[in-house]
């Protein structure tokens, strides 16, 4: 009797343990329609503190006039990194079936496995920065190492996950 006790208990924890880990692994998304609906009853200042205002006009440009000029230093950013979305010599990918951009970040191994051409224990040493931008079938994401930070471009187009690399720094 005190073993099947000892083992329900080994089990509770076990599960206790497994589902803390699976809330703690869930992806956390940021769209540019949320930050649309909070922009018109707040100011920018209040909204940088909530939303990456240069993740959010890579991913729409449409208000880059308003951005310029509450941060003229998020110009230059923005110009720099957009640069390398359209001249990126390092676009990888990879072909799926799923339309649905938060669906590929379900499975962060086929993102590394795209990106990182060494063998690497991805789970240990890279992780996909929180919350993740979205915009439509389109994404931007910060890959995290204990050494570099790496932001790239993401899109769904035609069954093919199309991964751009913006740029870096090294730690």
């Amino acid at each position: 009797m005190k073993s099947i006790l000892k083992v329900r208990l080994v089990l509770i924890v076990i599960f206790l343990i497994y589902g803390n880990l699976m809330v703690i692994a869930q992806n956390r998304f940021v769209s540019v329609a949320d930050f649309n609906y909070y922009l018109p009853g707040s100011d920018l200042g209040s909204l940088e503190r909530e939303f990456d205002l240069l993740k959010i006009l890579l991913l729409d440009s449409s208000k880059q006039a308003l951005f310029f000029e509450y941060d003229p230093e998020l110009k230059e950013l923005f110009f720099e990194y957009s640069k390398s979305l359209q001249l990126s010599k390092k676009t990888f990918g990879f072909v799926t079936d799923l339309t649905n951009i938060k669906l590929i970040f379900e499975e962060p191994g086929r993102i590394f496995n795209s990106v990182f051409s060494e063998s690497v224990a991805f789970e240990y040493n890279y992780k996909i920065d929180q919350p993740i931008y979205i915009n439509e079938n389109k994404a931007i994401v910060e890959i995290l190492s204990p050494t570099t930070s790496d932001i790239y471009y993401l899109r769904i187009n035609e069954g093919v996950v199309q991964i751009n690399w913006l740029g870096g720094v090294i730690k």
